[in-house]
């Protein structure tokens, strides 16, 4: 109801609000409507036919995305071409490799994220449904990292590090589980940063947007992280979101219309800047939701997520499914890492579904 006041009054009219608002209304449909559904699938056993449709669409992701690794035109069975393509030399070899991939969703990034949150849920819910057992289902969350750690998306590596590490110490598990698991997870990793070059490169980047500004001489003195942090890609979007929240603080210029009034900013410190300080959302949750909804917005966001956590504390701590739930919501919100956009985009349409499903989880605990 916030959200479709503060867009319909809006003084903006020029806006395409229409668009907007069909996209609040979907947010609704996917809360309201999707545990619904969930709770008939559930009743009528049509769980284990979702679950194999949903786990064999992953692993048809999982294999195109391999194939387009390999291909020597890194193209995926469709012929879809990633276009993010390096050279390195590896053993006195010179080799050309694909530093991001698409897999089958043609020009967009999105793979490793698809694969981090609806690839680890598909392989949680085969678990759960088929009663899996522990040596396969680590198996599969090992091979799953691999393809997004190919990937090249930072971001859906935290994720879904955050959400393994976080569920698996949730889980009543032996404790030796939880070691292996935590171990392997980060050795996994490790092992990739510095033995696959596009991986390396992908992470030693963000040393690099933090110092780009810096001599090799000063790059080990203390700096003042916060002022670098917003130097960086993604911090001069949050510094652009916090300019156009100072415009209205209290609520906000409206849902997606970060990427029309950006431009008309007055940046400043523009020299001391390398990348855009605009682009069509801020990156980051917690911006987005400050510039586009104000402080009313974000403080009714943080009292929906501080009721999930209350009562995941008081009620379902020990109940599986919502230990995942709150652990890839947890990942999903980790603030130092860019994100996608909470209003549109694949990222956004998947907090929204988590949030579905954890009032799904909610309801069928309750009625039980």
């Amino acid at each position: 109801m916030y959200l479709l006041l503060t867009n319909i009054l809006y003084h903006d009219a020029n806006l395409k609000i229409i668009l907007k608002l069909i996209w609040i209304f979907a947010i609704i449909f996917i809360i309201f409507t999707i545990p619904k559904i969930f709770l008939l699938l559930n009743k009528n056993n049509f769980k284990y036919s979702f679950t194999i449709f949903l786990f064999s669409f992953i692993v048809f992701v999982q294999l195109d995305t391999i194939y387009q690794y390999f291909n020597p035109n890194f193209q995926d069975i469709f012929g879809y071409e990633t276009n993010s393509i390096r050279s390195y030399t590896v053993f006195d070899k010179v080799i050309k490799l694909p530093i991001r991939l698409t897999g089958p969703f043609g020009d967009e990034q999105v793979v490793g994220f698809y694969l981090a949150t609806y690839g680890l849920l598909s392989i949680y819910l085969l678990k759960r449904v088929f009663c899996l057992s522990w040596r396969l289902y680590f198996i599969l969350i090992i091979f799953n990292y691999f393809i997004i750690i190919l990937s090249g998306e930072r971001s859906s590596v935290i994720i879904y590090t955050l959400t393994i590490i976080i569920s698996e110490f949730l889980f009543p598990i032996k404790i030796y589980k939880k070691i292996l698991i935590f171990f392997s997870i980060i050795s996994f990793l490790l092992a990739f940063v510095y033995f696959n070059p596009t991986t390396k490169e992908r992470f030693a980047d963000i040393n690099y947007y933090l110092n780009f500004n810096k001599n090799k001489d000063d790059i080990a003195e203390t700096s003042n992280l916060v002022k670098d942090v917003f130097k960086t890609p993604w911090g001069t979007l949050w510094y652009s979101s916090f300019l156009l929240w100072e415009s209205k603080p209290l609520l906000g210029i409206g849902i997606k219309n970060y990427q029309h009034l950006c431009s008309e900013l007055e940046l400043r410190d523009k020299e001391n800047v390398e990348w855009s300080q605009c682009n069509n959302h801020p990156h980051n949750y917690f911006f987005e939701l400050l510039a586009e909804t104000g402080l009313v917005g974000l403080f009714l966001f943080f009292l929906i997520i501080f009721e999930i956590l209350k009562n995941f504390i008081l009620k379902f701590r020990k109940n599986d499914d919502m230990i995942m739930v709150v652990s890839i919501l947890i990942a999903l919100l980790f603030p130092l890492k860019p994100s996608g956009a909470l209003f549109s985009s694949w990222y956004g349409s998947f907090f929204w579904f988590i949030i579905a499903f954890y009032i799904f989880i909610e309801k069928k605990e309750n009625d039980h």
